[in-house]
C-alpha cells in the first residue's frame, strides 16, 4: 500500500481487500524463526503445498473448525489455529482482524475495503456484518498521505 499510495499520491483511490474465506495448509511444522509462531515451514508434496486455498466459513463450521480457538499475532494483526498434532494450519478473518484492517484503512487514508467472496463467510455472515459495523470507511479525506515515502 505504500508503494501504491506513494506513487499515485491518491490513496483514497485505493481499496484493501478482506477475503471472507479461510485458508487450511497440512503437514505444517515449526516456525520459520524463533519467537515468531505465525510464520511456519510447510513439507510439499509433489512441489506443492497441500490444504485448501479457499475454504468456506461454512465449510470450516461443518469440519467443526471452532474459529473462536483463535490465535491472535500482533504484528501481522492476523488470527490463526495451529494444530501441531494434525500437522494443520488455518488463517480466517475474526472480528478482531477486521477491526485492525478497517483501522488501518482509516489511518492510511484508502479508499476503503473491497470484499472477496461474500458467499463464503458463515450462514450467520459473521465476516461481513463485522465489516458493515465499522462506519469508520464513512467518514471524508483531506486528500494527504499518510506514509513516509
Amino acid at each position: 500500500m505504500r508503494y501504491y499510495s506513494c506513487g499515485t499520491q491518491n490513496p483514497s483511490k485505493l481499496n484493501l481487500i478482506i477475503p471472507f474465506y479461510a485458508r487450511l495448509w497440512k503437514n505444517v511444522q515449526g516456525t520459520l524463526d524463533v519467537g515468531t509462531e505465525v510464520f511456519r515451514h510447510v513439507e510439499l508434496k509433489n512441489e506443492r503445498a497441500q490444504g485448501r486455498d479457499y475454504m468456506s466459513r461454512w465449510t470450516a463450521d461443518h469440519e467443526k473448525w471452532k474459529l473462536v480457538n483463535a490465535t491472535w499475532d500482533k504484528d501481522t494483526k492476523t488470527s490463526y489455529i495451529f494444530d501441531p498434532n494434525a500437522k494443520t494450519y488455518l488463517t480466517f478473518e475474526t472480528e478482531k482482524s477486521i477491526a485492525a484492517k478497517m483501522d488501518y484503512v482509516k489511518t492510511k487514508k484508502l479508499g476503503g475495503v473491497w470484499i472477496w467472496n461474500v458467499d463464503q463467510d458463515d450462514k450467520r455472515n459473521s465476516v461481513l456484518n463485522a465489516v458493515a459495523s465499522n462506519k469508520q470507511c464513512l467518514e471524508t479525506d483531506d486528500g494527504s498521505v499518510e506514509y513516509d515515502c
